[in-house]
């Protein structure tokens, strides 16, 4: 359990430098693929989706100082339209950078 919560919190920690890594699953998919699967309600869709929810809440868990992240959240709905709008400038950027900006941006508030 310990050695997950710090591979996740190396993950987090390094969400800002996030193009540079290598992501296995929904997060190493571009923003123009979700833009993509967004479109309808599909499988892909749902993986993205509960991708970009397990980051976040891997960040929240692997940052004990910040316990009122998570619960200071946006909804999921919000989450992911924030994704929309960020990939439609960023097609190219992967799933895990625009997570990542989505979690700074989350950090400034």
């Amino acid at each position: 359990m310990m050695r997950a919560v710090l591979l996740v919190a190396i993950a987090v920690v390094s969400a800002s430098d996030a193009s540079a890594k290598k992501f296995k699953g929904a997060g190493a998919a571009t923003c123009g693929e979700w833009l993509e699967y967004r479109k309808s309600d599909n499988l892909h869709q749902f993986q993205m989706r509960s991708w970009i929810d397990g980051y976040i809440s891997g960040y929240n868990v692997a940052n004990p100082f910040r316990s009122d992240f998570l619960a200071s959240m946006p909804r999921s709905t919000d989450i992911h339209l924030w994704i929309d709008n960020n990939s439609r400038s960023k097609p190219l950027d992967s799933l895990a950078v625009a997570t990542g900006a989505l979690i700074k941006e989350l950090q400034s508030r």
